[in-house]
């Protein structure tokens, strides 16, 4: 690492030793400022009096006849900027890829690359002066580029974690929960749920409704025989589902509380069959449950490592371990069942080589264990498994 005061800590990350090539042609001390001067030249007003706009206009000629000698000089000058432009459209192809955390590291290479660049396009500049002042105008429009790109992709993935916290978590919540659209003739009649008045008047769906039987009121005020009209009916809810109901109501107090009826009203998924989410693995507790880096637990699915302390439990627990590790996971959850009798999250989760459990089943590291009713393409999971008594490996070295 770079002692205090060397410059900044990023020039040595990456493409550390062209910065430090660089760095011994930097120029320092009066020469600076001369340096400065000659460079800056044709880029700046000639001055207001005329001996100086005598000799500002002798720089500027001497610059172009020095400019038509030193072809070679420009000429790495313009390589430097195709070279920073590579690495810019690097950056524009991983943001448009969406690889907002991949592109984070490989600003800091592209920084590192062009602070280096820079400090050539300097050096270059004092043999060819406007091209190579030109270069280094360019290089500082780079960097300005490489902060915006900085600052768009920590935007992005601050507001995509939000996203994806905040659908997974209303996901998970509405499953516990029942959906109901209620309409009435006539309309704008009062809601009561429960007996208690939610305030609410029809059309209206009513949402995050407890599972289980509920009693509804619809009650509409009749101005001409100065009474309330109330029906009164029951409805099943169900979890992750919405019913859609049309009560007419009649005069006077009706219904019943147990009104079959109502209870054959169809209903429709308001979930998908699965919940995808993007979390961040921490440690394995055994070969098929993990931690997240915000401390959930996730069981996988479809497969069944050794339990700790049986043969090859530990070997799994460390494969596991190495695939999820500090990585990027996504997850997929079955919405009807998110969780187990122990509290951990349900999931098939990924990684980026693949599917996780066919990696430990390819492995010799887990067996297959999926229900018949699951919605698991267990094609794809057999064939791991196969392969892996094929080869004898793991939990199947033992085979005959």
């Amino acid at each position: 690492m770079p002692d205090e005061g060397e410059g900044d800590p990023a020039l040595y990350m990456g493409g550390s030793w062209i910065a430090n090539a660089m760095r011994g042609l930097e120029i320092t001390g009066e020469g600076a400022d001369i340096f400065e001067v000659w460079t800056d030249l044709s880029t700046q007003p000639p001055p207001e009096d005329l001996i100086g706009r005598i000799l500002w206009s002798l720089g500027v000629l001497g610059q172009l006849v020095l400019s038509l000698f030193t072809f070679p000089a420009g000429l790495a000058a313009f390589m430097l900027e195709e070279a920073v432009q590579s690495f810019g459209m690097g950056s524009y192809m991983l943001y448009t890829a969406g690889e907002y955390e991949l592109l984070q590291e490989y600003l800091v290479e592209q920084k590192a690359f062009i602070d280096a660049a820079t400090i050539g396009a300097k050096n270059v500049a004092t043999v060819s002066p406007i091209i190579g002042g030109a270069v280094i105008i360019y290089m500082e429009a780079a960097k300005m580029n490489t902060a915006a790109f900085q600052q768009a992709a920590n935007a992005q993935i601050a507001k995509q974690a939000e996203k994806d916290k905040k659908t997974r978590d209303d996901e998970l919540d509405r499953m516990n929960f029942g959906e109901v659209r209620l309409t009435t003739s006539p309309t704008n009649a009062e809601i009561w749920i429960d007996g208690v008045n939610t305030e609410l008047l029809t059309p209206e769906t009513l949402k995050k409704l407890p599972v289980g039987r509920t009693v509804f009121e619809v009650a509409k005020y009749d101005k001409k025989r100065e009474e309330w009209d109330v029906f009164i009916f029951t409805i099943n809810i169900e979890a992750g589902r919405r019913k859609e109901i049309h009560i007419r109501i009649p005069p006077g107090i009706s219904g019943d509380t147990d009104l079959e009826p109502i209870e054959d009203i169809p209903s429709e998924p308001i979930l998908p069959l699965w919940i995808a989410a993007e979390v961040e693995g921490e440690y394995a507790i055994d070969g098929d449950t993990l931690i997240t880096s915000e401390n959930e637990r996730i069981r996988i699915l479809g497969i069944d490592a050794p339990e700790i302390g049986r043969p090859f439990a530990d070997e799994a627990k460390k494969f596991l371990d190495d695939n999820i590790e500090d990585k990027s996971l996504q997850l997929k959850i079955m919405s009807d069942t998110p969780l187990d009798v122990y509290g951990r999250t349900l999931a098939v989760v990924k990684n980026y080589k693949g599917n996780v459990a066919i990696l430990l089943l390819s492995a010799g590291l887990a067996r297959v264990d999926i229900l018949d009713d699951s919605p698991i393409d267990r094609y794809r999971y057999d064939e791991a498994e196969k392969t892996a008594k094929t080869r004898k490996v793991g939990i199947w070295s033992e085979l005959p």
